[in-house]
């Protein structure tokens, strides 16, 4: 199953230059560009600060279905059961 991971890298430094590294080093990294919003500042024009949003797709496992479980995946904890006997599972 595909799922969409998201990645927010926020940013004080409002530049060109620092806007087109977090852009590069990020989609290097395999992550797509989706958005940018900027947090204004009353004193200039310059904004305060970005958010820069990423996206990827990622395989995961589909889920196991109610009542059974996934390979690799641990199964139910034992309840313990009287003393001397096993644990149960429940």
């Amino acid at each position: 199953m595909r799922i969409t991971e998201y990645r927010v890298v926020e940013t004080s430094t409002v530049t060109d230059e620092s806007l087109t590294r977090v852009l590069n080093h990020e989609t290097k990294a395999g992550w797509v560009y989706d958005g940018m919003t900027f947090v204004p500042n009353e004193a200039s024009k310059r904004p305060r600060m970005a958010f820069i949003i990423f996206t990827r797709e990622t395989e995961v496992p589909d889920p196991a279905p109610v009542g059974e479980q996934a390979p690799g995946e641990p199964g139910p904890p034992a309840v313990p059961g009287p003393p001397g006997e096993p644990g149960r599972h429940g």
